[in-house]
């Protein structure tokens, strides 16, 4: 069985709960833009929360991935771009 089918939702996340609710609670601010810089080691599922977060927030979402650019020194020209 694939560990993914197995979090239906963010409440299925193992880690620091009080921070994966004030990310949530931070979503759901009235501010219409928003970034948010997750940072940490790879492949500890810091995309896949966030994703979830958003999609059980109703939140239309566009993201990065900061290393996929071609110029880190450039990131606010991107991010205008969005």
């Amino acid at each position: 069985m694939n560990l993914l089918t197995l979090i239906k939702n963010s409440n299925d996340f193992v880690g620091n709960k009080e921070i994966i609710l004030n990310l949530k609670n931070t979503l759901t601010k009235d501010n219409l833009n928003k970034f948010i810089l997750i940072k940490g080691s790879s492949l500890t599922g810091k995309t896949f929360l966030i994703k979830q977060l958003l999609v059980e927030l109703n939140i239309n979402f566009k993201y990065l991935i900061a290393s996929n650019l071609p110029n880190k020194k450039n990131i606010n020209t991107f991010i205008n771009e969005l």
